[in-house]
């Protein structure tokens, strides 16, 4: 792969755009900001060193689970200690740095370095299909729920950045293995092994496409070694089978510490806040973690605009703050009162991922083959997080993974046999759809900065003057088992 210095330099201006987001302006506040976020990973490295997947419960903000007498630990990933871990061989005491930023900067970067050199192997930088490639990219990272989940460094945000990173590396893979057959080999195998691991070491409900798919992978290697004795796939998936049994050993060890259970990832009759509040444990037993009865609320919730999200004053879009969408639903146990729809977050995205539905069909037999357990395990990450008990902004990243294989199916197809690009219209039509998508990310990103607890007030007041937004007492809560649960006050 060539190095493109004009890429990579617009990557630079990407991430420091980022990181002046992270910091709300300041950037000398990279590294000083020592929230919540920064504290627990550390304290999960310090706690792997002596032995144990326990925390201390002081650096977690009531967001950890009660094992027993002095035992107390989180759900989230491990992958995140690991950066820690990275820095404690070098730095004295990784407590007194905010790693959250770099470590979400470092998972971007990763990201975009995987589909760059997709892309560039898969020559969808020249052409006629470059254009929609570039605008890809830029909706990808500027225009889609990826834009506010990396503008909050905060404990929820970096494991859900890094489960992005590591399904978005994957994927980038997974293609080359499908369109480029001269990719099958040992390196790649072993790439696409690794993103599976770390995958699921940062976040479950994002390792659903790269673990389903490549276990279809390695059934189908191992068929063709046996039917056709034909060993080349299976060498070449070897090494990510191994280190997939590694990190997957590791991952079992870390949930038999936890729970009791290798297969279990959390326990929610543990959660400190469950423990003092008996009634949302009740409702949990009486409608479940998932429930498929919540499938129509939830997809209004993730894709249904409403009238909360438009209004004539500038900037003219808004996040929904008042739910009126998903009021008088099935139980959740939390609804996060601050929603935008993918189909206006992910709006440029998700107009291709359409058109890569209808192109599918233009695919040879053996992609196809390849590609339906890929876009089947996106479909079930879909119901997964249709019927989970919990409804909130940060979630909605999660069904950006099969968007981004249908688009890129799109521009793949639309490389080989040129119609829709072909068309002066269409690239017409692109660019205001891609516009608006820009606008609608950026104001978002700033709303959801505005949402948050814990900003500034000089910052929230600041964000609120460019939004033209003032809170309200109505807007600014969390609902926990039907029940209001503000979250600061105006």
């Amino acid at each position: 792969m060539k190095f493109n210095k004009n890429f990579f330099s617009a990557v630079v201006l990407y991430l420091f755009y980022t990181a002046i987001n992270l910091t709300n302006g300041y950037l000398p506040d990279f590294f000083a900001h020592i929230n919540k976020g920064s504290m627990l990973y550390a304290n999960m490295w310090e706690h792997f060193l002596q032995g144990n997947f326990l925390i201390d419960p002081e650096h977690t903000r009531m967001e950890y689970f009660v094992l027993g007498d002095d035992k107390f630990t989180v759900y989230y990933g491990f992958f995140p200690a690991f950066i820690r871990g990275f820095f404690d061989v070098f730095l004295v005491n990784i407590y007194k740095y905010n790693f959250n930023n770099l470590s979400i900067l470092a998972a971007l970067f990763i990201s975009i370095f995987f589909l760059y050199r997709t892309f560039v192997k898969l020559e969808l930088f020249s052409g006629k299909a470059q254009v929609y490639s570039v605008m890809f990219f830029i909706a990808l990272f500027l225009a889609s729920p990826v834009v506010y989940i990396t503008g909050w460094g905060w404990m929820y945000n970096e494991p859900i950045i890094w489960g992005f990173a590591w399904a978005v590396s994957y994927i980038s893979l997974f293609f080359l293995w499908v369109f480029k057959p001269e990719e099958r080999n040992l390196k790649t195998g072993i790439l696409m092994g690794l993103c599976v691991s770390m995958a699921i070491l940062s976040r479950i409900i994002d390792a659903v496409i790269p673990v389903l798919s490549f276990g279809f992978l390695v059934i189908k290697a191992v068929y063709d070694f046996y039917s056709r004795k034909d060993k080349t796939c299976l060498k070449a998936i070897s090494g990510g089978i191994v280190l997939c049994l590694f990190f997957g050993g590791f991952t079992l060890k870390i949930n038999a510490d936890r729970w009791g259970n290798p297969f279990v990832f959390q326990q929610f009759d543990k959660n400190i806040q469950v423990i003092d509040n008996p009634e949302r444990l009740a409702g949990f037993h009486k409608e479940g973690m998932w429930n498929i009865n919540r499938l129509p609320a939830s997809f209004k919730y993730y894709f249904i605009p409403s009238q909360q999200n438009f209004r004539a004053e500038f900037p003219f879009i808004d996040v929904d703050r008042e739910l009126t969408i998903i009021k008088e639903h099935p139980y959740y146990d939390l609804i996060m009162s601050s929603r935008i729809p993918l189909t206006l977050s992910a709006l440029f995205l998700l107009v291709f991922a359409i058109l890569g539905i209808y192109r599918f069909r233009k695919l040879n037999k053996k992609e196809k083959i390849y590609l339906i357990p890929l876009i089947l395990a996106g479909l079930l990450q879909y119901f997964a997080l249709l019927i989970y008990g919990g409804i909130t902004l940060r979630y909605s990243i999660g069904f950006i993974f099969l968007i981004i294989l249908l688009a890129m199916i799109f521009l793949i197809v639309e490389s080989r046999i040129p119609q829709l690009i072909e068309k002066p219209k269409f690239l017409y039509l692109s660019l205001i759809v891609f516009m608006v998508s820009l606008y609608i990310n950026f104001f978002t990103m700033l709303a959801y900065k505005h949402y948050i607890w814990d900003i500034s007030p000089n910052t929230r007041e600041f964000i609120g003057k460019i939004i033209n937004y003032e809170p309200k007492k109505e807007h600014i809560r969390l609902i926990k088992h039907n029940t209001d649960c503000i979250k600061f006050s105006p």
